[in-house]
């Protein structure tokens, strides 16, 4: 009896994976294309430009201070008044 339990744990341990390594390759195209889709909204609303922004400054000015993120967001938006660029609305 026990023998039958251990082989049907180990068949079932098996179809486990199995199924859970087909659903990682239907799945991964899914989760790229969200991946994708966040990214780019992200670049286009604007939300990476603090991390971007601290990312220069490291490596190009590492001798300057770097704005605290509150700091960097109020001059962000007051350059995007003052300077709007082409924009929709």
């Amino acid at each position: 009896m026990n023998n039958t339990s251990e082989h049907y744990s180990t068949a079932c341990s098996a179809n486990d994976a199995q199924s859970a390594a087909s659903l990682n390759a239907t799945a991964n195209p899914l989760v790229k294309a969200v991946r994708s889709v966040r990214w780019h909204v992200k670049e286009l609303m604007g939300d990476n430009a603090y991390k971007k922004y601290v990312k220069h400054q490291r490596l190009h000015h590492p001798d300057k201070p770097v704005m605290g993120e509150r700091e960097f967001w109020d001059h962000y938006w007051k350059d995007k008044e003052a300077n709007p660029g082409s924009r929709c609305c």
